[in-house]
């Protein structure tokens, strides 16, 4: 076997014709929820914004629901990647709380105009209600799993079950959060004490008391 020459390059294989056809459809949803309700955006919408015909777009996704599926779980697996305190278990669990915190409001900040459409979709339609709670759940279960890891490092105060004051703390943090990207949907500015107010009542309700960050 002769090896490749210094300048010859390996070909790598990037996007199929399939994979940019799919992506041009999610960003034509994208781009319309936020501008239009999701009740009001028809498959022919997406399909003609993607440049893609409706049998196209039920290839690839058997409802409207499924595709906005697809964006949720874009948001929500950007934000456990870059939000430290759901998978470090080692460390400041404090500054990994905080971190956390800044970065999901960084995030559903960013992307305003897109999580009304998506709160917008959850309060009218069944199928993305279902999706969306099925997303809490997961965040959910992993503030589960963080404050019970953080309970056996003897962190963490130990009086409430954890499941149940997951789902309150995540409960609360998505509620805000949406009263906050509502406000910019309105032209109205963002809360300046959302980050610090939210990270103090997890900090008081998860841990023993420690030195504020």
């Amino acid at each position: 076997m002769t090896s490749a020459s210094p300048g010859t390059r390996r070909h790598q294989a990037g996007p199929t014709v399939g994979d940019r056809r799919r992506a041009r459809m999610l960003d034509a949803l994208h781009r319309l929820l936020e501008t239009r309700t999701f009740a009001s955006i028809s498959v022919a919408d997406i399909a003609g914004a993607a440049d893609v015909t409706r049998q196209a777009f039920y290839f690839y996704f058997p409802t409207k629901a499924a595709a906005v599926a697809e964006l949720l779980g874009d948001i929500y697996e950007d934000i456990f990647r870059v939000a430290p305190w759901f998978d470090l278990r080692d460390g400041d669990s404090l500054a990994q709380l905080r971190a956390g915190i800044d970065t999901s409001i960084v995030r559903w900040r960013a992307k305003a105009e897109l999580m009304v459409g998506m709160l917008d979709a959850v309060g009218s339609d069944p199928e993305v209600r279902a999706i969306w709670t099925g997303w809490v759940r997961r965040f959910e279960e992993r503030t589960a799993a963080r404050i019970s890891s953080d309970r056996h490092r003897g962190d963490a105060r130990t009086e409430v079950d954890a499941p149940t004051l997951a789902c309150v703390l995540v409960g609360a943090i998505f509620q805000a959060m949406e009263r906050d990207v509502r406000a910019i949907h309105a032209g109205e500015a963002p809360s300046p004490h959302l980050s610090a107010t939210l990270f103090e009542v997890w900090r008081r309700a998860v841990y023993l008391d420690v030195p504020q960050l």
